[in-house]
């Protein structure tokens, strides 16, 4: 599984990763690279002890509003519709 920790500067010259739920673990390093190699063997022994990690990987459609243009009819009630929007937009709307 590859989790993908968050790290930020802590202190002066000290580095933090975390990661996410549900481990919700962190470590501490020198340098960036050691805690995450620090934070890398925690979730291993977390692995060890039993925890069991998995990924999902979930579709995504894109934008879920766009199956919904289009959807007026085109017919007379529609067109009239549509009309009196635009007269009433262009009396409220002055120029």
């Amino acid at each position: 599984m590859s989790q993908r920790p968050r790290f930020r500067a802590w202190k002066v010259e000290r580095f933090r990763a975390r990661s996410g739920e549900p481990l919700g673990l962190s470590s501490e390093g020198d340098t960036a690279q050691a805690a995450v190699d620090s934070l890398r063997r925690l979730i291993a022994g977390q692995i060890n002890e039993g925890s069991l990690l998995v990924a999902l990987d979930v579709p995504t459609e894109g934008n879920p509003w766009k199956r919904l243009a289009g959807m007026l009819p085109d017919d007379h009630l529609t067109r009239s519709w549509e009309q009196a929007v635009s007269e009433y937009r262009k009396q409220a709307t002055p120029e």
